[in-house]
């Protein structure tokens, strides 16, 4: 179990010496910010009994950015131990954001104060899912400061990336709901492409290609729910990787399809309009086929975005 668990003041390194470095930017120390959460006490302490849950938010001395690190333990019979962390990384923009609202309270560190910043940090974060083991790719900020009536955190959306700390690109991939979906790039610190391919709902799919620091495919590998079935020959992974985020990472017709789709509504309500008054009764029925047409479009691109199908045996 990770010592930071077991107590710690703000400020602080966690208790017990250790020194938690943050894997963003793999130089700064994490500081815990805020103690949100407790449930039992941690294995060693006299009270423990069988489950322990905690949930405290750190902050990067040297990148700013947050992680917010949920700790779940279970002694199942008194000897075997089941442990698991989630940790959800917050962009430095949000985090300074949050640390305005951390002066709100006058207990950061108790884990039972009753204050309205724990209580809605408690309320929108103890049910975030549990996220899969995916290397760097773990480090793409996941949560976005929403509100500032409430303080919530919530699941972020859209493309994100992480740099080296000469500013370097060290991962770029998409969140849907904070779940990596769609194409994910990681880089080497000098530049070069290091592996590529396809996520869905935070898993891997599809093939995955692997290169050496000069650039040239090693290694390719089929995907399916997370885990490799099979081998697949480099060259042809890397050319069906490369073509597949071509496609992904294009804007524009996202930005068609999400333009097109905001104006579906108001269309669909003119058409309805213009049927009701019986004003152009002929060509009204046409119109009324368009705002489908758009629905569906926007039907098939979530699909696409979130259900990557593109697989090679």
């Amino acid at each position: 179990m990770n010592a930071s668990h077991a107590g710690g003041n703000a400020g602080q390194p966690a208790s017990g010496g250790e020194i938690l470095k943050c894997a963003a930017c793999g130089t700064g120390r994490l500081l815990r910010a805020m103690f949100i959460y407790k449930e039992g006490e941690p294995p060693g302490h006299p009270n423990h009994q069988v489950v322990y849950n905690d949930l405290q938010l750190h902050e990067c001395e040297q990148c700013a950015r947050g992680v917010l690190i949920r700790m779940k333990h279970d002694s199942f019979d008194w000897e075997a131990a089941w442990d698991n962390e989630d940790r959800y990384w917050i962009d430095a923009r949000s985090m300074k954001e949050l640390n305005g609202w951390l002066a709100a309270c006058a207990r950061p560190q108790d884990p039972e104060c009753n204050c309205k910043l724990h209580e809605a940090m408690r309320k929108s974060l103890l049910n975030l899912p549990e996220l899969g083991a995916n290397g760097d790719f773990g480090l793409i900020p996941r949560l976005r400061y929403d509100s500032k009536e409430d303080c919530r955190l919530v699941l972020g959306d859209g493309s994100e990336q992480v740099e080296y700390s000469d500013g370097r690109m060290r991962v770029r991939a998409s969140l849907i709901g904070g779940l990596l979906c769609g194409h994910g790039w990681r880089y080497y610190e000098n530049g070069t492409l290091a592996e590529e391919g396809e996520f869905s709902l935070d898993k891997r799919t599809g093939n995955w290609v692997e290169y050496n620091d000069s650039g040239k495919p090693v290694f390719g590998g089929c995907y399916e729910n997370g885990y490799r079935v099979s081998s697949v020959e480099p060259m042809k992974a890397a050319a069906e990787a490369a073509k597949s985020g071509k496609a992904m990472s294009h804007p524009r017709l996202t930005f068609i399809l999400v333009f097109l789709t905001v104006f579906s509504i108001p269309l669909a309500l003119l058409t309805m309009l213009l049927w009701n008054l019986s004003l152009a009764r002929v060509w009204g029925h046409w119109i009324a086929f368009v705002p489908e047409a758009w629905i569906l479009a926007l039907l098939v691109w979530m699909a696409y975005k979130l259900w990557p199908v593109r697989r090679s045996r």
